[in-house]
């Protein structure tokens, strides 16, 4: 019977396994200090931090860790190899939420400016599972894109990568890379006070790692008109943000841009195939995932930026945010936390419909909605 020790808030992850599994579930809420002696398998998010620092020994029991996250620069995998660790994390599991979400604060930029969003160049950095359905929605809406991503043009002949400073001609520029430090295209601070000092945006926008801009140099840039707004649903150092970062940003929000009842059960399943691939053991299928469809009344006239709001829960999470401006650190990381953990996940918008009258008012909302 393999032994499995899992983060308790990792979506359904109680209804993958069968009898064959001893499935224990930890609070994340409390530090992991201790994993027990005869756990085989530990299955985590993105709060729990794997590095020599925080674990600087594994049971001996110990063969796959798996992360329920897109991202995993909360985990050393080097260090794991080292302990000859099997990791696996869930990659592309968010990337229509996280595109979604992109889409719905450019539409609610642009209807807050009042501008027409075809006119304006989108420069997306990093064009794989996320920035690739971010540039197929965003075509669908005939909005110009420039996709900059020198690693997949190397590994990917079909591919071909903006230059350098084709991207930097976008009037928008969109983050979708993992934060990397040591690599050969390392992206920690990507966007810097370099390449900030000659060129202007009209908006910025980071739903991928904070680190992957340097938001001191954001800030100076915005402060000097260089950059019109900025989008943040990450942040330097979170939970733990800077204050004036967030008053200033257009919209921002505590990091749930992939925050969706099918993202989080794809994660869940990525992890639990792979987990089930090591262990050769067999899964139970998936719970079903419940796709709701809320629909206005047709005769109540709907504004765009009303529209996006009634379908997509992206101000009710900034109101929640803006509650943790100012408070002190530790206030921030219970806060913070607190929002992504227990606040209820949202429906895709690719499985919502929409009513004839809204699409025939705003058809830049088609690509996001069921026909």
């Amino acid at each position: 019977m393999v032994k499995i020790l899992a983060d308790k808030y990792l979506h359904n992850i109680t209804n993958f396994f069968s009898e064959e599994v001893n499935l224990q579930l930890y609070d994340p809420d409390e530090p992991l200090n201790d994993i027990p002696a005869d756990t085989q398998a530990l299955l985590i998010r993105t709060v729990t931090k794997i590095n020599s620092q925080t674990f600087p020994s594994f049971p001996e029991a110990l063969q796959f860790i798996g992360t329920g996250s897109a991202g995993s620069d909360h985990v050393d995998i080097p260090y794991l190899k080292e302990q000859g660790i099997t990791f696996a994390n869930a990659a592309g599991c968010n990337a229509r939420s996280v595109a979604e979400y992109v889409a719905t604060a450019l539409l609610l930029w642009a209807d807050a400016n009042d501008i027409n969003i075809k006119e304006n160049s989108v420069g997306i950095i990093g064009v794989g599972h996320t920035g690739g359905e971010v540039q197929k929605i965003l075509q669908e809406m005939d909005v110009p894109t420039i996709g900059y991503d020198p690693p997949r043009d190397k590994r990917n002949l079909s591919f071909r990568s903006a230059s350098l400073d084709e991207v930097l001609q976008g009037d928008i520029l969109t983050f979708h890379t993992p934060l990397t430090q040591d690599q050969p295209n390392p992206t920690y601070h990507w966007l810097n006070a370099d390449k900030l000092s000659d060129r202007t945006f009209k908006l910025i926008i980071n739903t991928a790692r904070g680190g992957l801009i340097n938001e001191e140099a954001l800030l100076n840039a915005h402060k000097k008109g260089k950059v019109g707004d900025f989008i943040l649903d990450v942040w330097e150092n979170e939970p733990v943000f800077n204050d004036d970062t967030a008053r200033r940003a257009f919209l921002k929000t505590p990091h749930i841009a992939g925050y969706s009842l099918q993202a989080k059960n794809r994660a869940t399943q990525i992890i639990c195939e792979a987990l089930a691939d090591h262990f050769s053991i067999e899964l139970l299928a998936a719970a079903k995932v419940n796709h709701s469809s809320e629909q206005p009344s047709p005769s109540t006239f709907w504004s765009l930026t009303d529209t996006l709001t009634f379908y997509h829960p992206i101000r009710t999470y900034e109101t929640r945010f803006l509650m943790l401006i100012g408070r002190p650190k530790n206030g921030k990381i219970k806060g913070f936390n607190a929002i992504r953990t227990h606040h209820p996940l949202r429906t895709e918008l690719q499985f919502k419909t929409l009513s004839q009258k809204i699409k025939k008012s705003y058809p830049l909302l088609k690509p996001l909605f069921i026909e």
